[in-house]
């Protein structure tokens, strides 16, 4: 006998919003972005300390698996994460902290829920920390930081490929390549001397070994009449790409 279901007498029918109800909800969307955004413009900072004597955090966009999920069970906060990063570095080190470009694109209509005038608030009076806004420390600079930190962020290999240490918080593919990144503070700032040719060149030839072990398919033609030399120019082109070499 099939079953008599019958409605609660406490449910309420599911309604489609109306058009109403959706200009409403845009428009609560917008002022929330808006002063947001706001709050950033007060907090940043458009002075920027020398490069190469500064450690750069770029902020993950939230909420999203990269933080939440690959930042660990430690690193899923990432106020957390980057005040005890700061606790760590001496006093005349600067950690500068960029807010992710993401976060306030227009499509991301409800990525305001990720991030909180709090949070710039307390990095702007957090001694030791400089807020950026998004895009101040573009991809080309990257090779001029004193070093990198990241969760799981792309900008943690970018880095890598131009020869700066990057301290890997998370669980990035690319962390599992021996010696592409530091373990700890220590090991970060003992490189910030190192020469970058020297370190981007090793970096890539970790990369294209790590490439080459765990990818399949292989990542380059296995035909008898090409050379193992151009194999290797082709793995190395990997990495001059990331590094932002023509």
């Amino acid at each position: 006998a099939s079953a008599n279901w019958t409605r609660r007498p406490d449910a309420k029918a599911y309604r489609h919003p109306s058009v109403t109800d959706r200009i409403r909800r845009n428009y609560k969307q917008r002022q929330a972005m808006h002063l947001l955004k706001s709050s950033l413009r007060k907090s940043a900072s458009s002075d920027v300390p020398p490069l190469r004597s500064a450690v750069a955090y770029f902020l993950h966009f939230e909420p999203e698996a990269t933080s939440l999920l690959g930042g660990g069970v430690t690193n899923w906060l990432q106020i957390r994460t980057i005040l005890d990063l700061r606790s760590q570095l001496p006093r005349d080190i600067p950690l500068l902290v960029q807010e992710h470009v993401s976060q306030f694109l227009p499509a991301n209509r409800s990525s305001y829920m990720g991030r909180s005038s709090l949070l710039y608030r307390t990095l702007a009076q957090t001694p030791g920390v400089t807020l950026l806004n998004p895009g101040t420390i573009q991809r080309q600079d990257l090779g001029h930081m004193g070093g990198v930190a990241t969760l799981t962020g792309s900008v943690g290999l970018e880095a890598s490929m131009r020869g700066r240490p990057v301290l890997c918080l998370g669980s990035a593919w690319y962390r599992w390549a021996t010696g592409l990144t530091v373990a700890s503070v220590p090991e970060l700032l003992e490189s910030f001397s190192e020469a970058d040719e020297m370190r981007a060149q090793r970096n890539r030839q970790v990369l294209s070994a790590y490439i080459r072990e765990f990818t399949y398919p292989p990542p380059v033609p296995t035909s008898s009449h090409e050379s193992p030399a151009a194999k290797t120019d082709l793995l190395s082109a990997v990495g001059r790409q990331l590094a932002g070499d023509s």
